[in-house]
């Protein structure tokens, strides 16, 4: 099993919409610098949409899946906004 997002590395401008998705073989969370995601982040099935992008979303993106034997894969996207 594995757990992969793409892109993995993503810079972009204040005010860009950005797209993160997330290939596993199960069902996954996603989470932003370990906590929660910020208000403008959006969930679509596989993909995260984060709208009017803003230097608060700078950080790691996480699609964190477990295997039948609960085991965690995590898969990691990163954003820096300037």
């Amino acid at each position: 099993m594995y757990t992969q997002v793409i892109p993995r590395l993503t810079i972009t401008e204040i005010g860009a919409n950005v797209k993160f998705e997330c290939f596993s073989d199960s069902d996954k969370v996603w989470t932003f610098d370990n906590g929660k995601l910020p208000h403008n982040v959006f969930i679509s099935q596989n993909t995260i949409q984060i709208r009017n992008a803003q230097l608060i979303n700078s950080g790691v993106y996480k699609c964190i899946s477990n295997d039948s034997d609960n085991n965690e894969h995590v898969g990691e996207g990163k954003l820096h906004v300037e």
